[in-house]
């Protein structure tokens, strides 16, 4: 029975540190979306933005810079 209480305190900890994370993480990444829309350089050839569900997937592009191999590519990421 021991062992099982164990594991139930290991599991009840991990989940205990994955809500905290999630926590922090969800913040950061809040911080992070209001400082991409709010700066007042724009960031020439680059967009990210999460998915309307769900902070933790951003989808992003970026323009191939002028004079280079990859001039007048897009490329998702």
């Amino acid at each position: 029975m021991k062992s099982k209480g164990r594991s139930t305190d290991q599991a009840l900890l991990r989940t205990a540190l994955n809500k905290k994370l999630q926590t922090y993480s969800h913040k950061r990444l809040i911080k992070d979306l209001e400082e991409i829309e709010n700066e007042k350089i724009p960031t020439v050839g680059v967009t990210a933005r999460p998915l309307d569900n769900n902070i933790f997937v951003w989808h992003a592009n970026i323009r191939g810079p002028e004079g280079t191999l990859y001039e007048g590519g897009v490329f998702h990421v």
